[in-house]
């Protein structure tokens, strides 16, 4: 059993301008541990295109520290703009468990790219 990270990326035109592309992402976090689980901090690792690399650190998610209990979920949506693409963010949450241990729940790499664009 562990925690289940989904995570849907949309390109945002709108916001986006020459030589800055901004992308949403809406994130589903589902806690399949027999426990409660809170959600303390997030550690972002965004790679773009020609090896440009940010490192994002901060306490919890959107101003939040959500506590999920066993068998739910909790979702929210961000966003982050880079100046190339494609680009891919990976990362990790820092938990705390039931007994305050921490432990980190992997977010699975994400491709940044635009609509119909494939990758080579």
């Amino acid at each position: 059993m562990s925690v289940i990270v989904q995570v849907t990326p949309e390109f945002r035109p709108d916001a986006s301008r020459t030589g800055l592309y901004v992308f949403s992402y809406h994130i589903r976090l589902e806690n399949l541990l027999p426990v409660r689980i809170q959600l303390m901090a997030r550690h972002w690792v965004i790679e773009e295109a020609q090896g440009e690399t940010t490192v994002v650190e901060g306490e919890g998610v959107i101003g939040l520290q959500p506590v999920i209990e066993s068998g739910a979920s909790f979702e929210y949506s961000s966003w982050v703009q880079v100046k190339r693409l494609p680009a891919f963010m990976r990362g990790h949450y820092l938990c705390l468990n039931a007994e305050h241990e921490p432990f980190q729940v992997n977010i699975p790499m994400f491709t940044l790219r635009l609509p119909g664009e494939v990758l080579n």
